[in-house]
């Protein structure tokens, strides 16, 4: 009884210290906390003064309502208020970068200040909280476990951007084998917006042990309960999440700087966007035989590889993903990943070397301008373009997203098939692809090297220029010469 109460108040001690420090750091600032300008800041005492009272009384004290319904009462409030206080919260750890505002300041800072983004966010939470609510049949338990998660995966969100230079996407789900390899090169170290976030989770388990176990359902009302919980959830996700209802209200990804759209957007919104990018739209008429049709108009005797007309009756053809099913009875003659046609090779003495510069930066104003000069302002320029073969390119597109250019051109694949704001070299090309590299090797080429003048990872170069068969990849922190900068990046004279 005696080790019962020492353990007992060595709980409360521990649980007072976490409670003070949550208090403490809803109100700090990063360099000073309680003076403002060099003087002391009144409103700031007061405040934490209060907080720090409120949590003492939360962690010391059991919550003893005068009634069961009143109980019941709390632990409903509880479950329906858990979305807000989590999505918060979450908040206040992926902004824990920025600025050296108070916790709560930074969080208002993000989406959390947009009431649209507000509302997607705590309607996706929401769902979660409801699954797993259900499952467990306990008002406490679906709470804890969606605060468990968005914890877990704000604090991994931080680190991988740390590591890697970009956020998660759910594109990475499919290389978390890799990452967790990986993973074991690093050394986690605490950080102070991981430490506050993980204090205003343990504040809200807290308040929620405090409450009396309450169960929705018992026996096999529970199994009907599960069941409910997963359909509603299923529904939700379908409705709101694999449908167009994100993008229609403005949740977009910058897949260059993923994070900004994580604090601008919201955690919940913007993850729940990327899910619903890795499944994108199959197209009207999208069948080999239609391929097939359209590459005989070049090349009358171009054929399937890896089908029976290629590989005879006895040898099995190579399908891709979206490929399968069949098509008024009869099977889909799968396609696979190699070229229509065997390509002839090219005499070694008339093969030329073969450089590609795409250049987002670069523009002769004459096209597009309608406007005349005195003297040509790109003279070597109009030569080039008159002495050898040349034409006006379009391009998906327009002031940024420079690897979607790249996976155009590199596989002939159209980026009109994809989901908007998407980015293939982020989130499809995880495994080889044809290319213009791999149709170069087959002609006899070497030397397949591609370069990019700034951070490898960005668009996850570092990963995708190997699949799509490039030898060797330069970049900002391996150029073979030193590269000259202007406003810190890398000079045309340079690249």
């Amino acid at each position: 009884m005696e080790k019962k109460s020492h353990s007992l108040r060595l709980c409360r001690i521990i649980g007072l210290i976490l409670a003070a420090a949550v208090a403490l750091l809803a109100v700090m600032e990063r360099e000073l906390l309680f003076l403002k300008s060099g003087q002391w800041d009144i409103g700031k005492i007061i405040l934490c003064t209060g907080i720090w009272f409120v949590g003492i009384a939360i962690t010391l004290c059991r919550l003893k309502l005068p009634s069961d319904r009143l109980s019941r009462l709390a632990s409903i409030l509880y479950a329906i208020i858990s979305p807000v206080y989590i999505f918060l919260a979450g908040e206040c750890m992926t902004s824990g970068g920025t600025g050296t505002g108070s916790l709560f300041v930074r969080a208002f800072g993000t989406a959390a200040a947009k009431p649209d983004k507000f509302m997607i966010n705590v309607l996706l939470i929401s769902f979660i909280v409801i699954l797993f609510t259900f499952l467990t049949a306990d008002l406490r338990f679906g709470p804890w476990i969606a605060c468990y998660l968005c914890q877990f995966f704000c604090a991994a969100n931080i680190y991988v951007k740390l590591f890697r230079g970009n956020a998660i996407t759910a594109a990475d789900i499919t290389t978390i084998g890799t990452a967790a390899e990986v993973a074991n090169g690093y050394t986690l170290t605490m950080r102070m917006d991981i430490f506050e976030g993980t204090l205003l989770f343990y504040l809200f388990l807290t308040i929620g042990l405090k409450l009396r176990h309450c169960s929705l359902a018992r026996g096999r009302r529970r199994v009907f309960l599960a069941l409910l919980g997963i359909a509603v959830f299923a529904v939700g996700i379908r409705v709101f999440v694999f449908s167009d209802w994100l993008e229609n209200n403005g949740i977009r990804i910058s897949y260059f700087n993923t994070m900004k759209s994580y604090r601008y957007h919201g955690t919940a919104a913007v993850f729940a966007r990327s899910l619903n990018a890795m499944f994108p739209d199959r197209p009207e008429g999208y069948h080999p035989e239609a391929a097939l049709a359209i590459a005989r108009q070049y090349d009358p005797g171009a054929r399937l590889a890896g089908s029976v007309e290629e590989t005879g009756p006895d040898q099995e053809g190579v399908s891709m993903p979206g490929n399968a099913g069949s098509k008024n009875g009869k099977e889909t003659v799968p396609l696979s990943t190699e070229s229509f046609s065997t390509p002839a090779t090219i005499p070694e003495a008339s093969s030329p070397n073969v450089i590609v510069v795409i250049n987002e930066s670069f523009a002769d104003l004459e096209y597009v301008g309608g406007f005349e000069t005195s003297e040509d302002p790109m003279p070597f320029f109009h030569r080039l373009a008159k002495t050898f073969p040349s034409g006006v390119t379009y391009a998906s597109v327009y002031g940024g997203m420079t690897a979607n250019t790249e996976f155009e051109f590199l596989t002939n694949c159209t980026m009109s098939m994809l989901n908007a704001s998407t980015v293939p070299f982020q989130i499809y090309l995880r495994t080889p692809h044809p290319s213009m590299a791999t149709w170069m090797a087959k002609l006899g080429y070497s030397g397949l090297d591609a370069f990019h003048p700034h951070k490898a990872h960005n668009y996850r170069r570092n990963l995708t220029y190997p699949l799509l068969g490039f030898e060797t990849f330069y970049h900002k922190d391996n150029a073979p010469l030193p590269l000259d900068t202007v406003r810190g990046l890398a000079s045309d004279e340079a690249d």
